[in-house]
């Protein structure tokens, strides 16, 4: 049932809505309201940022160790390449030599005999051998002088040979080609 207010608006009771006590109040509350909304977006924030940073270091971590493991890994890379050139320098420079002295025993004169092969200092080839005969030296020389391995062949040393008195040792230096 509805109940109808008849009396003067003098003598009728106050809106609570109107007593200051009460507005005031209510803007202390929301107020309140307001500071505590405030504080606990700004703690969620923070903590939101801190399980952030929290995975971004774990990301760095392992970042970091993917990272070492890669810098091993282009240093064993770089260590193989350079075990690779060496390799083939090696298999280019056997092959050469190879060539080189099949070519070299291949244009010995059939009366000429050797005794020692060596390498010198700055691309040098020393040959020491004995011939029969002198002009054998000669053509050992000039055939040298043919093959491309060599810039220049130069007869070092000839003496009559100790053991046979018709012979002759020789010393040839051959300058290797650039």
């Amino acid at each position: 049932m509805a109940q109808i207010n008849l009396l003067p608006i003098e003598l009728r009771p106050k809106s609570p809505l109107n007593n200051p006590k009460v507005i005031s109040a209510v803007l202390v509350g929301l107020l309140v309201i307001i500071a505590v909304t405030l504080v606990g977006g700004w703690f969620w924030y923070m903590n939101s940022l801190e399980q952030q940073l929290s995975q971004v270091q774990s990301q760095r971590k392992q970042l970091t160790t993917t990272l070492a493991k890669v810098d091993k890994l282009e240093k064993d890379i770089d260590n193989r390449q350079a075990e690779i050139t060496q390799l083939q320098q090696i298999t280019t420079n056997r092959l050469r030599w190879a060539q080189m002295l099949e070519d070299v025993e291949d244009n010995f004169p059939q009366k000429v005999w050797l005794q020692s092969l060596s390498t010198g200092d700055g691309g040098m080839l020393v040959i020491e051998g004995q011939s029969v005969a002198l002009e054998d030296v000669g053509v050992l020389i000039h055939q040298l002088n043919d093959l491309s391995y060599f810039s220049t062949v130069v007869l070092n040393q000839m003496d009559q040979a100790d053991e046979y008195p018709h012979a002759v040792t020789f010393k040839v230096t051959a300058r290797l080609a650039k």
